[in-house]
């Protein structure tokens, strides 16, 4: 998978789509594999710092960077900074996310952060973060669309806020079909 990855974000960086030869004899479209129009997003930096290691090196800052609304998160529920602080050093030390950081690059890792982010946003009341966040998350791969549709579902029947969690459950649900 780092093979294809990497030749996606080269790809995109030099003809502005990405295209893998790894697949077989013809070169295909990454995208027609698995929808990640957030490499858009990474490629300026990929531009500037070509090769895995980039990557690599984003995938773990951006694992890593899910402590900050953990931790938020926490401390806001619980009103303890001890709690909050055991909480996050729980997310960053849970092995599960360890190894989704030590095999290859995948773009649906860059999707807890920015999932994470969004529930903190939710929870205080921002809804303009809220939505860019879940939005990037989205744009991770096609299936987080679903995560993001159950969030809706939340939105919709535990905050009882009819119009945030309609427009988010029907928006991901489309764009899920659209993707799909």
């Amino acid at each position: 998978d780092l093979g294809i990855q990497d030749q996606a974000m080269y790809t995109l960086t030099t003809r502005g789509y990405p295209v893998v030869t790894l697949y077989g004899a013809e070169p295909v479209n990454q995208f027609g594999d698995h929808f990640a129009p957030i490499y858009y997003l990474l490629a300026p930096l990929y531009a500037a710092f070509s090769g895995a290691t980039t990557l690599l090196v984003v995938q773990s800052i951006a694992l890593g960077l899910g402590a900050i609304p953990v931790y938020l998160l926490a401390r806001d529920k619980t009103r303890s900074l001890s709690l909050a602080a055991a909480l996050a050093a729980a997310y960053l030390l849970y092995p599960a996310l360890h190894a989704v950081n030590t095999f290859d690059f995948h773009e649906i890792a860059l999707a807890t952060p920015l999932l994470l982010f969004s529930l903190y946003f939710l929870e205080t009341q921002r809804r303009g973060p809220f939505l860019v966040f879940l939005a990037l998350a989205a744009l991770t791969k096609e299936e987080v669309a679903l995560s993001a549709a159950a969030i809706g579902l939340y939105v919709l029947l535990i905050k009882r806020e009819r119009r945030l969690g309609s427009v988010v459950l029907i928006a991901s649900l489309a764009y899920f079909f659209l993707v799909n």
